[in-house]
């Protein structure tokens, strides 16, 4: 592919005025497709790649879009960690919160690797759609949170300390609720399963 063209981009689920965007990266056609049509019927938007390159390009290219990323760890070419280590050294694409999918992390060492990579979740394949639902849609709001709190930031005057600490404390508050629901979601999720 050439640096001019951009990137196949396939949308399943909800339509492209959605709000809610995911990115879900899997070199299985199939569970890629399973992921995005979960994803899209809990109203979530999702774009789609097949390998880490095209991710990083997307993600590039939808960053102002992005909520989340969706990233499996055992991909040819370069593999999941690999990928998120290019995301998180990407301005565009280093705020942008990933879930890694891997059938192989059954190990510590995989787990640490990929929180220090920058991760803020993992799902061990298989997984149940509920299950991942929830923690997406967790994940999606908080990133949402935190991107208003930012723009919030960027908007307030320099001398104004008492609304930023004001802004501050309604992040946190709205963090906790997000926090709690995805605790909720989680535990109706594998009761449902």
């Amino acid at each position: 592919m050439s640096s001019s063209q951009s990137p196949p981009v396939t949308r399943r689920g909800a339509s492209f005025s959605a709000p809610r965007t995911v990115l879900v990266v899997d070199d299985d056609d199939a569970l890629r497709g399973l992921t995005a049509r979960w994803l899209g019927n809990a109203k979530i938007h999702c774009l789609e790649a097949s390998n880490g390159e095209q991710a990083v390009e997307i993600a590039a290219a939808n960053a102002a879009l992005l909520d989340a990323i969706v990233l499996d760890v055992m991909m040819p070419g370069i593999d999941g960690f690999e990928t998120l280590r290019r995301l998180k050294a990407n301005d565009a694409t280093a705020n942008i919160p990933v879930v890694l999918l891997t059938a192989h992390a059954t190990s510590d060492k995989d787990y640490v690797e990929g929180a220090e990579s920058g991760a803020v979740d993992h799902l061990a394949k298989p997984f149940k759609g509920p299950v991942l639902v929830a923690k997406v849609r967790a994940i999606v709001e908080r990133a949402r949170a935190d991107r208003d709190l930012r723009a919030k930031l960027r908007e307030a005057p320099g001398d104004d300390w008492e609304k930023l600490a004001k802004m501050a404390q309604e992040e946190q508050a709205l963090a906790k609720r997000i926090d709690l629901m995805m605790t909720e979601w989680t535990s109706l999720s594998e009761e449902l399963a």
